[in-house]
């Protein structure tokens, strides 16, 4: 055809995908882009987990348009049949005729749904059936795909699975991709095509009739009832075919539910699926220790400076090909758990522990694309633990929470969240009464929890719940009632952290218990910064001097007057106005110049400040279920002040200049505005000993920077426009022992 896939890169989301796009001249010419425009159209209407998705489409100057789509690296249905077909041992092994007629009702699922949608594929066929490495099945190239919209017909598709309808020219229907199943079907029954793929007569084409499936492969099984299944859905007429795919994949699950030898299949169906369980087990541990693994690879990455030679690296490589090889084995092995209970099923249709086997297996990838919050996994998965569990549907939509609290007797409002305008929102408030408190039958995902008691600041904690679960959560509320003004307190307790792709530094989303804290509201403010500056300018100026916010080149931002601060040439690039000035976050400032901060407020207060963990800024921005941003998965320039934030030059400022960038707790301006030093925490991976890390987007930074799970690593003396600051103040003792 016209058009070429090619595997590439998403450097936004760290993930590889197809990009199907125009060869050659095509790419010119205007009949072929808009009908690649139209096929990316089509696609993007069908949202099903059997359909492969379309993550974005667009056009290139230089070849025109495309539409990028998931990457999927297993072989299409056509072949692993010619596969078979040459007697490949392996892939006979693995794809069973049962398990190609569960391939082959996902596929008549898929189709029915597009019929649904009013969509006719027309041109469906083995080569357009991808098949991938968890069992996935996709329908692609819907290309030749008709819709309710178009009125017209036209000789299209591959002409061994075309009905006689469409050598006539006449508009496709639903029994048109019928006919084109029953071809697939006839050759998954021979591992022969039913007709040949090359022109007829047209005689020949309207009255084809194919060679009985035993005539044309008589080594094959071919039970009664799929040889009729097939033939009817190869019938010229198509009056007499299937009505529907629908009703053509139930006949298919019929015969695959009522056609068994129970008593003798039994003994080895029950075999398969203790191996299964042994290989279920050894999944799950290799995925328990994969973190503990990641994170050693993590500091030992860290411990290596990128710019040391390639045989002080060699320690650094070995370990990154281990870590490969046992990902490549966990991959296997989940496979291979997944074979032995779907050969047990081969044996035993619905045979209990097989299912069972796939259920916990299916469930435990639909808590961790939950986890992830990766939408597509978790339709996907949802879908196959359906097959496998169909009284699943209670467990997979409901929950139980049991929260404590310390102390106890705090009054609960449980926070219904939602998506509402692309941020997480609490749409509906649920009173549980004093705790200890229960809720049961509560839908999976995320909460906010708004916990109150006399002489206490209200407090607000986020929990996730997960599919199935039955969570119980103690929040620790001491320290709740030492709220300073300016502060957020954190409630200690468990949240999941990480997650940064874009960073090989980063870790993985994982669960960190994180104790209590109070954290400051907005970033350090020059206004504030400048009061701790005063201070050590009406002692000894000189050494005060060191402490001045300035660029990396030494040029100060503001200068000292002897009676306060004025404004540079340099900062009054962005603004003139003294007062709004004041106002930004603190910038142009070093670690050390932070820290030093930190003790001054600490001995003028009489308090404990410090900067945040890594750990403590993560769970103040993000709370406890894993969001990507502070206020919820989606981003959206116009929620924090990042560079595309406004359509001028981008500038600093004043903080609290963007009101939906806020976290769950109410920290603000947490994904931009300005980045803030932290200091690392044991569940992050160290930087080099000169170097520590930075959290959260700055005004001049991109999307990429402005994710939670994202970090950067600074010199501790460096400076920049982009890096300020923000203080946490510790639970006092005598207050956490109340």
């Amino acid at each position: 055809g016209m058009g070429e896939v090619h595997e590439c890169a998403d450097v936004v989301l760290g993930r590889r995908v197809a990009v199907k796009r125009l060869r050659g001249e095509a790419a010119t010419d205007h009949l072929a882009v808009a009908m690649l425009e139209r096929e990316a159209r089509v696609i993007g209407s069908l949202e099903h987990p059997n359909i492969i998705p379309v993550y974005d489409a667009g056009y290139l100057d230089d070849t025109g348009p495309f539409y990028a789509m998931r990457m999927m690296e297993r072989p299409s249905l056509e072949a692993a049949l010619r596969k078979m077909r040459e007697g490949d041992a392996p892939t006979l092994a693995e794809y069973t005729q049962n398990k190609l007629l569960r391939v082959f009702i996902q596929v008549c699922g898929a189709v029915d749904y597009a019929h649904s949608r009013g969509v006719i594929h027309c041109d469906l066929k083995p080569a357009n059936i991808l098949l991938g490495s968890f069992g996935e099945v996709l329908v692609v190239d819907w290309g030749m795909a008709h819709t309710a919209q178009e009125i017209s017909a036209f000789q299209g598709g591959t002409p061994g699975y075309m009905a006689p309808e469409q050598f006539e020219g006449k508009a496709p229907d639903a029994r048109t991709d019928v006919f084109a199943l029953g071809a697939i079907l006839y050759e998954i029954l021979t591992l022969r095509p039913a007709f040949p793929d090359r022109p007829e007569g047209l005689q020949q084409m309207l009255q084809r009739r194919p060679v009985p499936p035993r005539d044309r492969a008589p080594e094959r099984p071919m039970p009664d009832d799929l040889v009729e299944a097939c033939l009817r859905a190869l019938e010229s007429d198509a009056a007499a075919r299937f009505p529907s795919a629908s009703a053509f994949g139930t006949a298919i699950e019929t015969f695959l539910e009522g056609t068994r030898e129970r008593e003798r299949r039994e003994r080895r169906a029950a075999e398969l699926a203790e191996q299964g369980d042994l290989l279920a087990d050894s999944y799950e541990d290799m995925l328990e220790s994969r973190p503990e693994r990641v994170a050693e690879m993590s500091e030992l990455l860290a411990s290596v400076p990128p710019w040391e030679a390639a045989d002080q690296k060699q320690p650094l490589w070995d370990a990154e090909d281990r870590q490969a090889v046992l990902d490549a084995l966990s991959i296997r092995t989940f496979q291979s758990s997944v074979a032995a209970y779907e050969q047990a099923l081969d044996e035993v249709p619905s045979f209990a522990p097989a299912n069972r086997g796939l259920a916990r297996l299916y469930r435990a990838e639909l808590r961790r694309a939950h986890e992830r919050r990766d939408d597509f996994d978790r339709v996907y998965f949802e879908g196959l633990l359906r097959q496998v569990d169909p009284d699943s549907s209670g467990s997979l939509s409901s929950t139980s929470l049991r929260l404590l609290t310390n102390p106890d007797l705090v009054d609960v409002t449980l926070g219904h969240v939602q998506d509402v305008g692309r941020r997480l929102a609490v749409v509906r408030e649920e009173p549980l009464g004093r705790s200890p408190v229960q809720a049961d039958n509560l839908p999976t995902g995320s909460y906010i929890l708004k916990l109150e008691r006399p002489g206490f600041f209200e407090v607000l904690a986020p929990v996730l719940l997960r599919p199935g679960q039955m969570l119980e959560q103690m929040i620790d509320l001491r320290g709740a009632n030492d709220l300073k003004p300016g502060e957020v307190f954190i409630a200690g307790g468990p949240a999941l952290l990480g997650g940064d792709e874009t960073n090989l530094r980063g870790r993985e989303l994982h669960p960190v218990d994180v104790p209590s804290f109070h954290i400051a509201t907005f970033p350090v403010s020059f206004q504030e910064y400048f009061e701790f500056l005063a201070s050590l300018f009406q002692g000894d100026p000189a050494a005060a001097a060191p402490f001045l916010p300035m660029n990396t080149d030494g040029t100060g931002y503001w200068t000292w007057n002897g009676a306060g601060f004025e404004p540079t040439a340099r900062l009054l690039r962005w603004g003139s106005d003294r007062e709004q000035l004041l106002s930004l976050p603190a910038f142009g400032l070093s670690l050390p110049c932070a820290e030093a901060y930190a003790r001054w407020k600490s001995e003028s207060t009489g308090r404990h400040y410090r900067l945040p963990t890594e750990d403590e800024w993560e769970k103040a921005a993000r709370g406890t279920d894993g969001r990507r941003y502070p206020w919820g998965d989606r981003f959206d320039a116009a929620f924090c002040k990042m560079r595309e934030s406004r359509p001028d030059l981008p500038v600093p400022e004043p903080s609290g200049s963007f009101a939906h960038d806020v976290s769950p707790y109410g920290v603000r301006d947490m994904a931009g505005g300005i980045a803030e030093w932290v200091t690392p925490s044991a569940s992050h991976p160290g930087a080099p000993s000169a170097q520590t890390a930075t959290r959260g987007g700055a005004w001049c930074d991109w999307r990429v920077d402005c994710a939670v799970g994202a970090r950067r690593s600074y010199f501790l003396e460096e400076r920049s426009a982009r890096i300020g600051f923000r203080l946490v103040r510790e639970v006092r003792a005598a207050v956490a022992d109340e």
